[in-house]
C-alpha cells in the first residue's frame, strides 16, 4: 500500500481532532473529570507530534491509542446498551488511525529505518519484541489515565497516581531501551489492579482491569529473555 505520506498526514490529522475533542472536554465537561481529560489531551499530543516528527516509535504508540479507543467505544456501547452516533465516531476515528499506520510502507517511516536499529543495535526480533510492548503500553496508557484520575476517595486515589505515574515513566524507558522500564510497567499494572476501590464514574469498573491486563501484556516479549537471565545466574 503506497500514499505513505498521505496516510501519515490522515492519521495526524485523526490525532489532533480527537486531541481537540479531549481539550473541549476539558473546558467545558463537568470540572470533577477535567484531569481525566487533560491526560487524555496530553496523550493525544504526543502521538500527533510523534507521528508528524517521525520519532521511531510514534506508530507503534499512536496504533496502541487507536486499539485503545475501538476497545473503550465498544466498552461504551455495551454499557449504554447500543451503538450511539458519538461512539460510532469515536471508535471509527480510532481505527482510521490504525489503518493508516499499519503495513510496511508506513513502518518504513518510522521504526523501518536503520538509523535508530543501529544506535540501538537492535535485530528483527528485538525490533519485534519492542514494538509489541510499545503498543501495549500505549493502548494501557489511555486505561492508565481514566482509572488513575478518576473521581474517587481514599487508598484507591493513592495506587491509581502511582500506576499512572509509573505507567508514564514505564513508556518514557521502555523507547529508550531502558530495562527498568519493565519493572515500571508490572508496577503500573499491578498498583492499578488495586485502585478499582472507590470509583464513582459509571463507565469507570473495567478500567482497572484493562489497565492491567495491558501493562501485563506490554512486559510479555520480554519475559522469556528475564527468566533465561535469572537461570544463567
Amino acid at each position: 500500500m503506497r500514499l505513505v505520506g498521505e496516510r501519515r498526514a490522515v492519521a495526524a490529522a485523526v490525532l489532533a481532532c480527537l486531541a481537540l475533542l479531549f481539550a473541549l472536554g476539558a473546558f467545558g465537561g463537568p470540572p470533577q473529570l477535567f484531569p481525566i481529560f487533560i491526560g487524555m489531551l496530553a496523550a493525544y499530543v504526543v502521538a500527533f507530534v510523534g507521528v508528524v516528527a517521525l520519532w521511531f516509535w510514534a506508530r507503534w504508540y499512536a496504533m496502541g491509542l487507536g486499539f485503545s479507543g475501538l476497545i473503550l467505544a465498544a466498552i461504551a456501547s455495551f454499557q449504554m446498551g447500543g451503538l450511539e452516533p458519538e461512539i460510532l465516531i469515536f471508535g471509527g476515528a480510532h481505527v482510521l488511525v490504525c489503518l493508516m499506520l499499519v503495513g510496511h510502507g508506513a513502518a518504513s517511516a518510522f521504526d523501518g529505518r536503520r538509523d535508530w536499529r543501529e544506535r540501538f543495535r537492535l535485530d528483527d526480533n528485538g525490533v519485534n519484541r519492542l514494538g509489541k510492548a510499545v503498543t501495549r503500553a500505549g493502548a494501557s496508557l489511555p486505561y492508565l489515565i481514566m482509572a488513575g484520575l478518576a473521581p474517587r476517595d481514599g487508598m484507591g486515589l493513592v495506587l491509581g497516581a502511582l500506576a499512572l505515574v509509573a505507567g508514564v515513566a514505564g513508556l518514557r524507558a521502555l523507547v529508550q531501551l531502558r530495562t527498568w522500564g519493565l519493572l515500571a510497567l508490572a508496577g503500573a499494572g499491578a498498583a492499578v489492579l488495586g485502585s478499582g476501590s472507590g470509583l464513582v464514574w459509571p463507565f469507570a469498573w473495567p478500567l482497572p482491569l484493562m489497565a492491567g491486563i495491558l501493562c501485563a501484556a506490554a512486559v510479555a516479549p520480554f519475559v522469556p529473555d528475564m527468566l533465561r537471565s535469572l537461570r544463567a545466574r
